[in-house]
């Protein structure tokens, strides 16, 4: 058979490319680093306490200890993942001692580099925070992460841009859409995109690509970034945050969420 048209694309393709590595699939990964059933009810639990406090049922405060880990702050011999420990412990005996605090850990790494190992290394990170009472989070560039760790997570944040709210819309965990509190109203309007049901593109856990259908998050929230000035600006923002939502037709929830958010910014500047 005529294989000219092949060659053709070959000389179109990938030109800027140097090379495409297989990635492994989830599945495996689940099965070399599993979860029980006793971290599975820890995850479970700190989800519904996150869920408490966004929803206004609980007085308590969300604390997110966001460490971010390079070869430097690690000290000799020490994994990524003991590092990570080491530091969740100090918060959680300070916690501990607070318990009007609901801790969650975010580890990152100054290594951004996509790997297999890497995907790996964050479950292991994971893993060892929800055994040792730790509640998890993690921030999502990419919709192919959460494959890997959305089980062992009690929370999560994307950034507001509709790619990644479509991601949201699917999500299984508490989930925070972030924007700068100077675009209040544009980060009202990923969230509306949140709360509605998609079709994008994903991967399976066992790997394949495939089509996802969403339902749409009844749980996700703003989060604003401080502006540089602080102060009531913040609640301003939160304020314009709420009434974008409302104007959206989002649920009353998500309204009274985003203005309990402006009020204790208030409360938190006059104190």
């Amino acid at each position: 058979p005529d294989r000219q048209p092949r060659r053709h694309q070959v000389m179109s393709s990938d030109l800027n490319v140097e090379s495409i590595g297989a990635l492994i699939p989830p599945s495996c990964v689940f099965e070399e680093l599993p979860a029980d059933l006793a971290v599975y009810e820890h995850v479970v639990a700190a989800r519904e306490a996150v869920l408490s406090i966004l929803a206004g049922h609980s007085d308590r405060f969300l604390l997110i200890l966001q460490p971010r880990l390079g070869p430097s702050d690690q000290a000799d011999g020490e994994s990524a993942e003991d590092a990570v420990l080491r530091l969740a412990a100090d918060a959680k005996a300070a916690c501990d001692a607070h318990p009007q605090l609901q801790l969650l850990v975010l580890p990152t790494t100054t290594d951004a580099t996509p790997s297999n190992e890497a995907l790996r290394s964050l479950r292991r990170s994971l893993l060892a925070l929800n055994r040792h009472g730790v509640a998890a989070a993690a921030a999502f560039a990419d919709t192919i992460t959460p494959q890997y760790v959305s089980d062992l997570l009690a929370y999560a944040c994307v950034p507001a841009s509709s790619a990644m709210c479509e991601l949201v819309s699917g999500l299984s965990m508490p989930a925070g859409v972030e924007g700068s509190a100077a675009e209040p109203e544009r980060v009202a309007t990923a969230l509306g995109l949140a709360a509605q049901s998609h079709h994008f593109l994903g991967v399976s856990s066992a790997g394949l690509c495939g089509i996802v259908e969403s339902t749409g998050h009844p749980q996700a929230h703003a989060v604003l970034h401080s502006l540089p000035a602080g102060g009531n600006k913040l609640a301003d923002a939160a304020a314009r945050c709420s009434t974008a939502l409302g104007e959206g037709g989002l649920s009353g929830g998500r309204r009274a969420c985003a203005s309990a958010c402006a009020s204790a910014c208030a409360s938190a500047c006059a104190s």
